[in-house]
């Protein structure tokens, strides 16, 4: 008989790479919470996705839109380090407000979510307190400001849409417009074979991600992408 019990599992054993860099970040950037093994089994996704796009294709960047207090963010600048030489020049491109949410539009409505959900100041992080948790990787980028209008100003290197220089990308914005301008934004980087991974898919409560990427995807080639029955989802360029 298979048990549900996460427990029986290896890869939630404590000694599991994947497991152990997953809860020194949480740790580190969230003080252990929130956590569940939903969360871990998304994470655990995304962790061998990373790591397979940034060994397919080893001197390219990777980004991240939506980066709240840090976790997957700590774990994708571990993995960088991991597998970049410190003069490659590789960058890890991280975009957020630090201020929030955007403005719900019409898309984002939610039975499902909880009304100190609505508000957006619940997801505001001090950027200090990011560059702070960072601050030995100098290869990891901050770029502040509210999406798509953080995209007007960035440097050739990754501001170029004609430039395939993203090898991963992780989108984690909760909402319809930021993760339709994020997700073109990437997808216009990315080479075959980049991965980009999708942390609100599928959720109740960000039935606008959901409806942005779905849209997005029947518009757009791509080699592959896979919905996830725990939530989330990747797409393979």
């Amino acid at each position: 008989m298979i048990t549900l019990d996460p427990k029986a599992i290896d890869t939630f054993d404590a000694d599991d790479p994947i497991r152990a860099l997953y809860k020194r970040a949480i740790d580190k950037s969230m003080g252990g919470k929130p956590d569940n093994p939903v969360k871990q089994m998304r994470y655990y996704v995304m962790h061998q996705l990373a790591e397979h796009a940034m060994l397919q294709n080893p001197n390219e960047d990777i980004a991240e839109f939506g980066c709240w207090r840090g976790h997957s963010t700590l774990i994708l600048a571990n993995l960088m380090q991991q597998h970049r030489h410190p003069t490659d020049g590789a960058r890890f491109h991280v975009f957020d407000s630090f201020e929030g949410l955007s403005p719900f539009g019409p898309n984002d409505k939610s039975k499902e979510r909880k009304a100190e959900d609505m508000d957006p100041r619940k997801y505001a992080t001090p950027m200090s307190k990011l560059a702070d948790l960072l601050s030995v990787l100098s290869f990891v980028e901050l770029h502040k400001g509210w999406i798509p209008e953080v995209f007007m100003d960035l440097p050739d290197s990754i501001g170029d849409p004609d430039k395939s220089v993203l090898a991963f990308a992780n989108i984690d914005v909760n909402l319809y417009e930021p993760t339709r301008d994020s997700l073109a934004f990437a997808y216009a980087r990315m080479p075959r074979g980049g991965v980009i991974f999708f942390d609100d898919y599928g959720y109740k409560t960000c039935p606008g991600a959901t409806m942005a990427i779905d849209e997005f995807i029947a518009d757009h080639d791509h080699a592959m992408f896979v919905a996830l029955p725990f939530g989330s989802a990747f797409l393979v360029r």
